[in-house]
């Protein structure tokens, strides 16, 4: 994961794929809401997940167009 930000309704992660040299935005708010179990994004939860910027993910390819990620791998145990 590259970067973070949130704009209130929308939490996009940046992450680059480099087997296939190029980079994706995810947005992932409404998942880390639900994996969190909160009603809204606090500066906590926030840099919960910005704490992962520059760390690997595990990126998820179908035929190497359609890229998923588990936004669960943003959560800090």
């Amino acid at each position: 994961m590259t970067d973070g930000e949130c704009y209130g309704t929308v939490l996009k992660v940046k992450i680059i794929v480099y087997n296939f040299e190029k980079s994706i935005v995810f947005d992932v708010y409404e998942d880390i809401l639900t994996i969190a179990g909160k009603k809204r994004i606090s500066s906590q939860l926030l840099q919960t997940v910005g704490f992962h910027e520059g760390t690997k993910v595990n990126v998820y390819a179908d035929d190497g167009h359609n890229l998923t990620f588990a936004p669960a791998q943003l959560r800090y145990y």
